[in-house]
């Protein structure tokens, strides 16, 4: 599982190196920004950023569970990850906000509970991205509505967490 845990992040690094938005500004130049309601770390890897909200408490947390023990077969990502495409895309559309046809794909970590329940969201983007903390705040808010489907609960019985990544391709999002 380690194995394909790198994979995915590397994968995930790729896509977001190769979709970097050009002529774009960089709103995220402290360690910390400060949105409507929540206040955001930022930690810089290069060209990358990545984005957590401050009261993210599962992220860093060690799982009690081994890594290759953990089945995804008992989740509906693929539905998931539709539905907060769709919902980040009406959600910007009613704000009348044109970010989203500037932005490059967005790369998720989700923590979610064994009910399906999104606990937490963490970023990780290119530097330059048109976004700013509100936009990211907007964002966390609408995931963190979705219910990610749960085939086989009994999967998860004894797990405190999934961190799952996800990739919301740009093109779904305009």
């Amino acid at each position: 599982m380690k194995t394909r845990s790198c994979f995915i992040f590397l994968v995930v690094i790729t896509v977001l190196l190769r979709s970097t938005v050009l002529f774009a500004q960089n709103n995220f130049t402290k360690s910390k920004v400060k949105a409507k309601v929540a206040i955001y770390n930022v930690m810089d890897y290069g060209q990358h950023i990545v984005i957590k909200n401050e009261g993210n408490i599962l992220y860093n947390r060690k799982p009690n569970y081994k890594s290759n023990e953990l089945s995804m077969s008992g989740l509906d990502l693929a539905v998931g990850q539709l539905e907060i495409s769709k919902m980040i895309k009406n959600a910007f559309k009613s704000k009348n906000i044109s970010v989203l046809n500037t932005i490059p794909n967005l790369a998720l970590t989700l923590i979610v509970l064994p009910t399906g329940q999104i606990k937490e969201i963490s970023f990780y983007l290119p530097k330059n991205i048109n976004l700013n903390s509100e936009d990211i705040e907007v964002i966390e808010k609408i995931v963190k509505k979705i219910q990610i489907k749960v085939l086989k609960p009994e999967l998860y019985i004894n797990i405190d967490f999934i961190p799952i990544s996800m990739v919301l391709r740009s093109r779904d999002l305009r």
